[in-house]
């Protein structure tokens, strides 16, 4: 009997332990978000395949290009996410369904392990702050479809994660903060390889450093000079590298998505410092993507709750990384044109520093008061609850209603406009034939025909030629792609019925007529495959 006391005392030792405790709370959130990606485990989305296609072509040695045997055009944006491919094409053991989702899971556990990292050390060693924070990571719809749809998110958040954990870690001592310095100019430049906005957040760190430093202004950048500048110099080699490279190989200072969907990026960023109302209702879309109907005003209650602290003096400085990767997350994603793919797919990060600073804060806003532990326990308890349940019912929904019906697949994509085309290619012995089509990623994953990109982002001219009258001439003129699939937006925009050749030298294999409804008036675009 003695013995059996020993062994439970034992037992109950080890799981009382801050190793094991971590290590459940990762695993059970882990759990949790796999769980929950399990709705999507079939899909990937379309977009996702053109990394892949780049991956494989460069693993191939054909170099980085959408397909063999053409110029190199920069028809990514995430250079980082498709050398991550590379090595599995080479070893012939990529499989689309498969690889990309395992990828996926690493970096989002080792997401967890950062954040929970960060929590605990800006909590001073709080377990409750972690926990919700992964919790509600683990349930919210945006953050687990676009970690497991294919694209960069997962590398994007795992980085940018490591970036916030030093930002915290930074907070400590500044005056010997070197090889954080140097670890966060490389991550910092990676980020910006990993997508175009990420250049946005290499400002955060040294804005950090300034700011946890007290004194005048020359005190501040005395005492911060060296760790800036050496931080500076790794964020220049990385992105100017980059830049040099695209320079010298595609002959572009910028990536072809930028002129297909991002031209107009002056005039936002202007919308953002006039405080238009266009800004602000982005904002307020991305209060609702968290919050629903209650977004807005859990942004009020964070907004207050920060200028209440900071008055009292009672305000945490290891906040100030999540305020500040915060407020960056909204600027990028208020600069960005809308999706068409849905569920904030360029909001990912932006969770993980709402979810922490939310947490943070009512942790720092509890400590002030004057009420016992055991109320405080209580009211932690409460909280937690609560927004673990408000957020259940508004994402649960959600997730349901995407896996019903997820954003274009790329294994539909690849079966028509690849696979099927390549049936009809074969059977009607055609040569040199070619398609053309806006849904290129799993096109050009499957096709064994020549694709050209009528959405731009593999195709230079389409890219940066938005009038009809060249968009036709190159189309029926200049390319005559054997085959034409075009569909919805697009129809709209090309507007391919009002050129006689489009009917003189195009049948309907598949028709269908995309309703372009307006206040004024009522049209019909045609769209489908020709």
């Amino acid at each position: 009997m003695l013995y059996h006391e020993i062994a439970v005392d034992r037992v109950k030792t080890l799981f009382r332990t801050t190793t094991i405790r971590n290590f459940l709370i990762i695993l059970i959130a882990g759990g949790i978000f796999f769980a929950h990606s399990m709705m999507f485990a079939d899909w990937i989305v379309d977009d996702a395949a053109i990394s892949f296609v780049y991956a494989r072509n460069l693993a191939d040695g054909h170099g980085l290009v959408a397909q063999p045997g053409l110029p190199p055009v920069e028809g990514y944006s995430n250079f980082t996410w498709v050398l991550v491919f590379v090595p599995f094409f080479a070893l012939h053991s990529f499989q689309p369904l498969i690889v990309p989702k395992l990828v996926s899971f690493i970096l989002v556990m080792c997401t967890f392990i950062l954040v929970f990292k960060a929590c605990r050390e800006a909590s001073d060693g709080s377990i409750w702050v972690p926990a919700l924070v992964l919790a509600l990571l683990a349930i919210n719809t945006p953050f687990v479809v676009w970690t497991s749809s294919g694209m960069e998110n997962p590398l994007y958040v795992f980085l940018l994660s490591l970036y916030l954990l030093l930002m915290v870690r930074a907070s400590d001592s500044v005056q010997h903060t070197l090889i954080n310095s140097l670890t966060a100019g490389m991550v910092a430049g990676l980020i910006a390889l990993t997508r175009p906005e990420g250049i946005l957040y290499a400002i955060a760190y040294p804005v950090c450093l300034l700011l946890f430093v007290k004194g005048s202004v020359v005190t501040r950048f005395r005492a911060c000079f060296k760790n800036i500048f050496l931080y500076g110099l790794l964020v220049s080699i990385l992105i100017g590298g980059y830049v040099v490279f695209r320079l010298a190989y595609f002959h572009e200072i910028l990536p072809m998505p930028y002129y297909s969907k991002s031209p107009d990026l002056l005039l936002r960023l202007s919308r953002i410092l006039i405080l238009h109302s266009l800004a602000y209702e982005r904002v307020y879309d991305l209060a609702t993507s968290f919050g629903g109907y209650a977004g807005m005003w859990i942004f009020i209650f964070l907004i207050g709750s920060t200028t209440y602290l900071l008055i009292k003096g009672e305000y945490n400085q290891r906040l100030v990384p999540y305020g500040i990767l915060a407020v960056i997350s909204v600027v990028a994603f208020v600069l960005l044109v809308p999706d068409w793919m849905g569920e904030y797919r360029f909001a990912t990060f932006f969770f993980v520093v709402l979810y922490g600073y939310f947490a943070l804060l009512i942790q720092t806003l509890i400590v002030n008061t004057q009420w016992d532990d055991r109320v405080r326990r209580r009211v932690i308890i409460g909280v937690s609850v609560m927004s673990v349940c408000l957020s259940a019912i508004i994402f649960i929904g959600r997730s349901i209603e995407l896996a019903r019906s997820p954003t274009l697949p790329m294994w539909q994509v690849a079966r028509i406009l690849g696979n099927k085309l390549n049936d009809y290619s074969r059977l009607l012995q055609l040569k040199n034939s070619s398609v053309m089509t806006t849904d290129v990623g799993g096109t050009l994953y499957s096709s064994k025909l020549r694709v050209y990109d009528l959405g731009g982002l593999v195709n230079p001219f389409i890219a940066k030629n938005k009038a009809l009258p060249l968009v036709h001439n190159y189309i029926f003129r200049q390319v005559k792609p054997t085959f034409l699939f075009i569909h919805g937006f697009w129809s709209k925009v090309y507007k391919l019925e009002l050129d006689p050749r489009f009917h003189k030298e195009y049948i309907p294999l598949v028709q269908m007529k995309y309703d372009t409804a307006s206040s004024t008036k009522t049209s019909l675009a045609y769209s489908g495959m020709y």
